[in-house]
């Protein structure tokens, strides 16, 4: 495999725990180390600027500086640029958070409530188009797989969550999507390009059609090669593997890290509650949608070659140079709503992603749809965004603006890696506003922010009200000499009043 070598990132910031030895480029930003702090930003490829300059803790941005400064801005300012700017200001009369926590007046709890209750749906107190995550995960943690076919029977859309729940769920799960996409891809390339029935001179003998075990193999490997991935199933139409009406292979794991894995053949399940797998959406939708135009499809071009003899001399052309076979892409397929896998194989609530992969019909004149390639994961595996969408025109997020931050003073930036959990943020300071606390960090963690607004609701002790910036001071005032003398001399020679 080939890269290339320029999209590469450098870490222009000091040695650290996250930027360990051996790196070349290590201590090369342009930072102002005495007030501020390097921070790499990922994606710029093989070049300098990389990187951003925070304000170390006890320290704050000017106040006509909104963001952190740009590491690219830093590396093609001028000297006098360099010198004159891009350093921050020591905050003083710094306080240390309360270890006394009290239980607030009623009056004042019910006023931080009503300022978040305005902007999304809260359990028990207010109701609105976005969801306090904590009102999803009730309803989560309230079907479980003793109660789960019970639901079925009287409410099966409470199986079924809200799209938006898995907001980016193509980014967040985006290498898991694509190892479904290279098996639908492989199939396709194979079923359009290999004949069983043709024959070859001198010793070559026809090839050989898809395998039951071959088709299990290809599964079976995208579930231990992907933690993420808890099924994987290929699923092929009706009448359109050899010598079987409908094959489907499912291979799954029943554990994170456990080192057993499981194949079973959907179906066999034609006659179960949720119907053959032929009517369900990950399938059919993908079926009705790729029935008769393909011109969507991409075009693949591959450039075999083969011995010319047994023995190997040279190589020449494969009989059928070059070939081409249509397949899907990344927006080709299917996501499904978060849903319950109830009494099947994980009796979670996870997510399915499908891939089509298609083939010659039986007078090989036209493409056809043969079947899908299904991936599923947990939705715990996803983050959650509870920060506003800056940006207009995107998808639905079922958490948008759902965080707990102090909105006069500071802003909502997310954290990626904490998981299907609230508090995936931090609470930074808005320009003109400064964090008032002696500590290591200069923002308020969104778990701490979230956990200190239950228990806000729970009428319990709780120190919400400190967690906000404060309105950032005037420079310190110096004295000079011109202006002492000049006091003086007002003092003892001006006019005195009677």
């Amino acid at each position: 495999m080939e890269m290339d070598f320029e999209r590469i990132d450098i870490n222009q910031c000091p040695i650290g725990d996250g930027n360990p030895r051996p790196n070349h480029f290590a201590g090369t930003s342009r930072c102002k180390n005495e007030t501020t702090e390097c921070e790499p930003v990922h994606g710029y490829g093989f070049r300098r600027g990389g990187y951003q300059c925070r304000c170390r803790p006890g320290y704050r941005r000017p106040r006509i500086v909104r963001n952190p400064y740009h590491g690219e801005l830093i590396e093609h300012a001028t000297e006098e640029e360099y010198r004159d700017g891009y350093d921050c200001e020591k905050i003083g009369y710094l306080m240390v958070l309360t270890q006394n926590v009290l239980r607030l007046k009623e009056h004042e709890r019910l006023k931080y409530i009503g300022k978040q209750s305005n902007h999304m749906e809260i359990l028990n107190v207010s109701s609105a188009d976005e969801k306090d995550p904590m009102t999803v995960f009730a309803r989560m943690r309230s079907v479980t797989h003793k109660n789960c076919w019970d639901i079925r029977r009287r409410t099966p859309e409470w199986l079924v969550l809200s799209g938006a729940v898995a907001y980016q769920r193509e980014l967040q799960l985006e290498n898991e999507a694509r190892a479904a996409i290279r098996l639908a891809n492989f199939l396709s390339g194979f079923l359009q390009t290999v004949d069983p029935k043709e024959l070859f001179a001198e010793f070559r003998v026809p090839d050989r059609t898809l395998s039951q075990d071959q088709i299990i193999g290809e599964a079976m490997s995208l579930v231990i090669g992907d933690q993420k991935i808890v099924g994987c199933g290929v699923y092929f139409d009706v009448k359109q593997f050899p010598n079987r009406t409908l094959y489907a292979p499912y291979a799954y794991r029943k554990g994170r890290n456990v080192r057993r894995y499981f194949v079973d053949d959907m179906a066999r399940f034609v006659k179960s509650e949720q119907g053959p797998y032929t009517e369900q959406d990950f399938f059919a939708k993908l079926k009705t949608r790729w029935a008769a135009n393909m011109d969507d499809l991409v075009t693949y071009t591959t450039k075999i070659q083969i011995r010319y003899n047994s023995s190997g001399h040279n190589a020449i052309n494969y009989d059928h140079y070059p070939l081409q076979y249509k397949a899907a892409e990344m927006e080709h397929g299917h996501w499904t709503s978060p849903y319950f896998d109830c009494g099947v194989f994980h009796n979670d609530w996870i997510i399915t992603y499908s891939s089509p992969f298609f083939g010659w019909d039986s007078l090989h004149n036209r493409l056809e749809f043969k079947g899908v390639v299904a991936v599923s994961m947990k939705v715990t595996e996803m983050d959650i965004n509870q920060c506003p969408d800056y940006e207009p025109y995107t998808e639905n997020n079922a958490f948008q603006d759902t965080h707990k931050c102090d909105r006069r003073s500071s802003r909502c930036v997310p954290i990626l890696g904490r998981g299907f959990l609230s508090g995936g943020y931090k609470c930074e300071c808005l320009q003109g506003y400064e964090y008032p606390y002696n500590d290591p960090i200069t923002y308020f963690d969104g778990q701490i922010v979230e956990a200190e607004f239950e228990k806000l609701l729970e009428e319990n002790p709780s120190r919400y009200d400190t967690l906000k910036c404060r309105i950032a001071g005037a420079s310190p005032l110096t004295a000079s000499l011109t202006l002492v003398v000049t006091i003086l001399l007002l003092k003892v020679f001006g006019p005195t009043v009677h």
